[in-house]
């Protein structure tokens, strides 16, 4: 198993219902589903950076 760090974190109430909504759709938790959020935007940015290079 991954080691995983502990956040806490607010949202906004549209954005909460919009990350609830979208696991719900993916059939994952809302956990999983700003880890899966969070992943995509961090491989579109690391292929900005290696494309400028």
């Amino acid at each position: 198993m991954t080691a995983m760090n502990k956040t806490a974190l607010r949202l906004p109430p549209d954005v909460h219902d919009w990350v609830k909504a979208a696991a719900k759709e993916s059939d994952r938790s809302m956990n999983n589903q700003i880890v899966a959020i969070l992943k995509e935007k961090k491989a579109q940015s690391e292929g900005r950076k290696e494309a400028a290079q």
